[in-house]
């Protein structure tokens, strides 16, 4: 729990969110929805939706403009937007797959 804590208390300073609303950062991205038991961030940029898992990719996605390795979901997300989803850069699938079914629990189809 203290992790996860600590993990939050780094994307907050890196980003200067006060809550859990919408943050713009950046070049017009903005976070959308932080989970924090969950490890889950949701950004919108370019027309695009971007979830992670990982509060440092998701900072340096922010800031730098580095994506990770990610699955695209064309036209599978809120008026028909791509959805990229941060994947593990194994062979193992339940990360990307446990991302994907959180983002559509909250934006239903």
């Amino acid at each position: 729990m203290m992790r996860i804590a600590l993990a939050l208390t780094v994307l907050g300073a890196a980003l200067g969110l006060a809550g859990c609303g919408s943050v713009e950062a950046k070049g017009g991205s903005s976070l959308l929805y932080k989970k924090p038991t969950a490890y889950y961030y949701e950004i919108e940029k370019d027309g695009k939706y971007y979830v992670f898992a990982s509060n440092i990719k998701a900072t340096e996605f922010l800031t730098k403009g580095k994506e990770p390795v990610m699955t695209n979901l064309i036209c599978a997300g809120p008026d028909r937007k791509t959805v990229c989803v941060e994947c593990d850069k194994g062979d193992n699938p339940e990360p990307a797959a446990r991302l994907t079914r959180m983002f559509f629990e909250r934006h239903p189809r």
